[in-house]
């Protein structure tokens, strides 16, 4: 019996001993693994008392041993292919590198924007264009480029000391310290009373991310049925013209990141939009609406089709604008500044591409030139193919929608030169109560606000140019898909949806009526000038646009259209969470 004991004794510690070896063997892996994980879970966690440590000291503990259970796992299963050594090294390095990209987002995250990664943002990250990513990249490295820098290269640095000869005893003490902790805090999980020690939230970034791949193929299943035009929502005479006019006209422009509170045509003290301001007697200014989210994507999917916050499903179980507006017989077009290239830009690709003439200007332009700049030209760009459009095209009933870049950061790339007119230094009084900004920072508002200016121009142009169809029934309308913070009460500027602000989703939104409008339909006309006060939220925007063009269908709902008299102001504009 005694030597029964002992042999089993002895195997347990062989077992043992070969784990501590396998543990030295790869501690290089745990070490990158521990690093980023400890950083993201510790930036959000703060001890107050002795429980909170122990459990925080835990989690980190399950960290690592699920990071020894894999690689542990990995060597074991990996023997049995022929090249064993190259695809252990492929598949931890592939985990290592996923696992680092997706904590140093989330600690970005929650530095920047005091939010961790959600469902959400992994969305947002996968519908992100790659322009869009490289100029959000270059927009706060050049704010805080030397602290990404330095949390990157730490590991590798303090690694690489560590493996000094000097070392040498220290890390043979550690070592066998740190793995007989592992196996402590292991018998800990299983028989700790403390409720709440036993958490995953080392690893969420990376759990949530992808949790959120298998819901995304959804979207993308969604994308291909509209691209191969496979949806039937059997709209055929289901939609009908009430307009007394024979030829109709509705274009929307969708501007990009533009906050109402920056525009001087709503009262900013900088003159951010003197051309819209002198416009402002042939314009129906509505001065309360909001959009649903602060992330173009979330926003277009419920601005552009039947889908709202209170629907159930998913916005893909609906009709989109361009599905309703075609139903009628209309000619639609989608003219955009924004990146189609690869597998990015989904959404507003596969949407725009559901036009009768889609013209997108990364395709005009040479691909190879649009790539190696990773920027987008001034939105000036647009105004020749709507020229085009409005000239040539003489159908009876139109829909355009301009998609554009408007004040999207990075900031000065936004505007040309001749468009730079703010500066901080003889407009220091509007800073006045933010001690918090520095130079830089007066920089970055100057900048947008110069975008702003730039902005105020090409919708000008777009409405000149428009009104030269005279004998068409036209409406205009212009609205941001949402706002922008920059630095208005806090040391913060760009959208996001956690954290965000009433700044990040106060739009413009305004109406613009030909004269052969106003003739056609005074009594619309009147309901419009009624409706500027109302409380809005663009996420109903459908219903006010098929309202504005006299276009009906089953799904149309007056309550919802703000320009309607039955239209429900009462009904609860939610954000992030929060009613507004």
């Amino acid at each position: 019996m005694k030597k029964e004991k002992i042999t089993f004794l002895n195997k347990i510690c062989s077992v043992l001993q070969q784990a501590f070896e396998g543990f030295k063997k790869d501690s290089f892996y745990y070490f990158v693994f521990f690093y980023f994980s400890l950083i993201s879970l510790v930036s959000e966690n703060s001890t107050t008392t002795w429980q909170e440590a122990i459990g925080l000291l835990v989690r980190v503990c399950t960290m690592v041993i699920l990071c020894w259970g894999l690689v542990s796992t990995l060597r074991f299963l990996i023997p049995i292919f022929k090249y064993r050594k190259v695809l252990f090294q492929v598949a931890v390095w592939g985990i290592l590198i996923v696992h680092v990209f997706i904590c140093t987002a989330d600690l970005f995250l929650l530095n920047y924007y005091e939010q961790n990664m959600s469902k959400g943002l992994a969305f947002v990250l996968f519908e992100t264009n790659k322009s869009d990513i490289f100029e959000f990249l270059e927009m706060h490295n050049r704010e805080k480029s030397w602290a990404v820098y330095f949390y990157l290269a730490l590991p590798a640095i303090a690694y690489w000391i560590f493996q000094a000869s000097f070392f040498d005893k220290i890390r043979a003490s550690i070592g066998h310290f740190f793995f007989a902790s592992l196996i402590a805090m292991t018998a800990l999980f299983i028989i700790s009373p403390i409720e709440g020690f036993v958490s995953m939230r080392a690893l969420q970034p990376t759990l949530t991310f992808l949790r959120a791949i298998p819901e995304y193929q959804k979207e993308l299943k969604a994308y291909q049925e509209i691209a191969d035009n496979v949806r039937d929502f059997n709209l055929e005479h289901k939609v009908k013209s009430i307009s007394p006019s024979k030829k109709n006209l509705t274009v929307i422009i969708m501007g990009e990141s533009t906050s109402r509170t920056h525009m001087s045509l709503y009262g900013y003290p900088r003159p951010t939009s003197p051309l819209l301001e002198k416009m402002r007697g042939d314009l129906y200014i509505f001065d309360d609406v909001m959009s649903p989210h602060s992330h173009t994507v979330p926003t277009l999917k419920k601005v552009l089709t039947y889908f709202n916050k209170d629907n159930e499903g998913n916005w893909y179980d609906y009709p989109t604008l361009f599905d309703i507006f075609k139903a009628s017989s209309s000619k639609t077009y989608w003219i955009s500044n924004q990146e189609t290239f690869g597998i990015w830009a989904r959404f507003g690709t596969v949407l725009g591409n559901q036009a009768d003439v889609a013209i997108f200007h990364d395709r005009v332009v040479s691909s190879r030139d649009f790539r190696k700049t990773n920027a987008y030209p001034p939105d000036g760009v647009l105004l020749s193919y709507l020229e085009k459009v409005i000239q040539n095209d003489t159908t009876s009933n139109q829909l355009i929608i301009l998609h554009l870049m408007g004040t999207h950061g990075w900031y000065d790339e936004r505007y040309p030169e001749n468009f730079s007119r703010f500066n901080h230094k003889v407009d220091s009084s509007l800073f006045a109560d933010r001690p918090f900004l520095d130079s830089a920072k007066k920089n970055i508002v100057d900048s947008y606000d110069n975008a702003v200016l730039y902005n105020d121009w090409v919708v000008s142009e777009m409405i000149k140019i428009i009104s030269k169809k005279k004998d068409y029934a036209t409406a205009v309308l212009y609205l941001s898909d949402h706002g922008e913070e920059v630095y208005e009460y806090r040391d913060m500027f760009g959208h996001n949806e956690i954290s965000g602000s009433i700044y990040m989703i106060e739009i413009p939104f305004f109406i613009w009526l030909s004269d052969t409008y106003k003739e056609k339909k005074p009594k619309k006309v009147n309901h419009i000038s009624n409706s500027i006060h109302c409380r809005y939220m663009s996420d109903d925007l459908i219903h006010t646009i098929l309202d504005l063009s006299d276009l009906r269908h089953e799904m149309w709902d007056s309550t919802r259209s703000v320009i309607n008299p039955a239209f429900d102001s009462t009904r609860k504009r939610i954000y992030a969470g929060k009613e507004y």
